[in-house]
């Protein structure tokens, strides 16, 4: 028995007198498949064309020609690739320079800029206390930002304290598991 007829004998086989037929085959005639046995399904196989049972599968045929589209892709391509070719032979002829010339010039430490020193005006001649008393300034002006954020803090630690006592409790309270071994001790 052939594979088709196999599978419309297990088919069939499985439709009872009793059972529902697949939503699918209410539009053929199934009235056959309940009185069928295999020699049934042998009959209905030899009475079907050959052609049935033979798989026809056509490669597609392809265009010879190609498209415009695809003449400037190539062409891109093409020319995407050779840019490429030559700057790695660019890059291949500059390390054989380089090679040649210093082996260590990737690893060379680049030199420390040092910072000039900053221009003073001309008409502005500052005396010696004048700069202490601007850095006396300057120095009042860091301590009062530093305490601000200290009273920043403060004000912060004020407003949730009572969220703070109420962590703290809870830390300090025993856990379930502590209460489990205490009672069955």
């Amino acid at each position: 028995p052939t594979r088709c007829c196999l599978l419309l004998y297990s088919f069939a086989s499985t439709l009872s007198e009793n059972a529902a037929l697949p939503t699918f085959l209410h539009r053929f005639e199934t009235s056959y498949l309940d009185r069928m046995n295999l020699d049934g399904v042998r009959a209905l196989e030899s009475s079907l064309p050959r052609s049935m049972f033979e798989v026809k599968i056509q490669k597609p045929t392809l265009s010879r020609h190609k498209s415009s589209l695809e003449t400037r892709k190539a062409s891109q391509m093409e020319a995407d690739l050779n840019k490429v070719e030559e700057m790695i032979a660019m890059s291949r002829d500059k390390s054989k320079q380089v090679d040649s010339f210093d082996d260590l010039a990737a690893y060379r430490k680049a030199p420390i800029v040092v910072r000039p020193k900053t221009p003073v005006l001309a008409g502005d001649a500052r005396t010696e206390s004048q700069d202490e008393a601007s850095s006396a300034a300057i120095f009042m002006q860091k301590l009062l930002r530093g305490r601000a954020a200290q009273l920043a803090m403060l004000a912060g630690k004020e407003r949730r304290l009572q969220l703070i006592k109420e962590v703290r409790t809870a830390e300090m309270m025993p856990s379930e598991e502590e209460l489990r071994a205490e009672g069955d001790r």
